[in-house]
C-alpha cells in the first residue's frame, strides 16, 4: 500500500500537504469477523508546514480509496498520526 500510494498518489500528496510530504500505512489490522480494517498511517509534512495542511480527511479519502475496492463490504477505520 505504501508503494501503491507513493507512486499513484504522490501528486494528490504534495498538492494536499505540501511538497515532499508522505504517507506511511504503519499497520493494517484485519477483524472479518467485526467487518473492520483498521489501518494506522503517519502523515510525513514536507518542507512547508503549517495549520492549514493538517487535515486528515485527504489521507482518509486515498486509504478507503485504495482498500474499498478489495474489500467493498468492510468498514474502513484510518488512525492517522503526524510527523514534521
Amino acid at each position: 500500500m505504501n508503494r501503491y500510494l507513493a507512486e499513484s498518489c504522490q501528486d494528490t500528496i504534495d498538492s494536499f500537504y505540501g511538497i515532499g510530504s508522505k504517507i506511511k500505512v504503519k499497520n493494517l489490522s484485519y477483524s472479518l469477523s467485526n467487518n473492520l480494517i483498521l489501518v494506522e498511517v503517519k502523515i510525513e509534512l514536507g518542507e512547508v508546514i503549517s495549520e492549514g495542511v493538517m487535515e486528515n480527511e485527504m489521507c482518509d479519502l486515498l486509504i478507503r480509496e485504495t482498500i474499498e475496492p478489495i474489500y467493498p463490504e468492510q468498514h474502513i477505520k484510518v488512525m492517522i498520526s503526524w510527523e514534521s
